[in-house]
């Protein structure tokens, strides 16, 4: 893969754009940081989201793009989404930190937030798959 120049430096790269990583961007935001959040977009196979106050049992794709959209709408000077996974991290000798996406896009910032949420592991049960984040 050949890797573009890196853009400017920003404040904060966020990995993940679920509720930890769009509430980190929005606190960063609006103190006018400047924020990347890297989102692959992928959904749990829930059908609903829980432990998110005023969201609970809420479908998680509306969450996300409600969320979205108001950060971008209020703070389009510091907020930049890419819809893309991250290929690869690592800290600079400066102390910033680089990161690669999948389309050889780099981005450098000063500090790294990893708010990726958790993976569910499951067992080679026939049907869990079916059932999981369902009926149990």
């Amino acid at each position: 893969m050949t890797i573009k120049p890196a853009s400017p430096v920003y404040d904060v790269l966020v990995i993940g754009g679920g509720p930890a990583g769009l509430s980190t961007a929005l606190g960063l935001s609006r103190q006018l940081f400047t924020v990347v959040v890297f989102d692959r977009t992928s959904q749990h196979p829930a059908p609903h989201m829980h432990n998110v106050l005023t969201w609970d049992h809420s479908p998680a794709h509306k969450f996300h793009s409600a969320g979205r959209e108001e950060i971008s709408d209020r703070y389009k000077k510091t907020i930049t989404f890419r819809d893309v996974p991250v290929a690869s991290a690592k800290k600079l000798g400066n102390g910033t930190f680089e990161l690669v996406d999948e389309e050889g896009s780099a981005f450098v910032g000063k500090k790294l937030v990893l708010a990726q949420g958790v993976t569910s592991i499951t067992p080679s049960i026939p049907g869990y798959d079916n059932l999981w984040g369902k009926s149990m």
